[in-house]
């Protein structure tokens, strides 16, 4: 056996081992990289969803609502406010309530409504004849929505 032979022999085990212990610590500062990515999307996706969903149930209601006049703010015996919209012959409201966005028909009990989405807390208020929605999201993001008929000059 020739001396060159054994330092080619440890060379390419050298190389070799260098090369593994390469590709191991890129892979894992790789997969670090990819689990802070994947965490800051879902949480965006969080954020979205308990910020832009609820209002956008909200808007629907008000354009389902326009073609029959049917658009207005109640309070409910719990103190709660609630978007009153009249939709193809029905009236439902939508409020939040234990983190929740509900849709219910008027004049049923608080057991039957459907849980739409998560959601923060909702005001309704009446501002020179449009409702103005006040939205805090769960994590702090407040957003404002006008809510109006187009007959009365509103917006939807």
């Amino acid at each position: 056996m020739k001396w060159t032979a054994i330092t080619r022999h440890r060379a390419g085990t050298t190389f070799v081992l260098i090369f593994f212990l390469t590709f191991a610590l890129l892979s894992g500062a790789l997969l670090v990289q990819s689990v802070r990515v994947y965490r800051s999307i879902d949480r965006r996706a969080d954020d979205t969803h308990s910020t832009a969903i609820p209002l956008t149930y909200l808007s629907g209601a008000a354009r389902r609502a326009d073609t029959e006049n049917g658009l207005d703010i109640v309070i409910q015996p719990d103190g709660a406010h609630a978007l009153r919209a009249r939709e193809q012959g029905k009236t439902w409201l939508y409020l939040c309530r234990d983190g929740y966005l509900y849709k219910q028909i008027e004049g049923k009990p608080a057991e039957t409504a459907e849980r739409l989405c998560k959601a923060g807390s909702l005001r309704l208020r009446r501002v020179n004849g449009v409702i103005r929605a006040d939205y805090t999201a769960p994590n702090g993001s407040r957003s404002t929505l006008l809510l109006g008929l187009r007959a009365a000059g509103g917006v939807s």
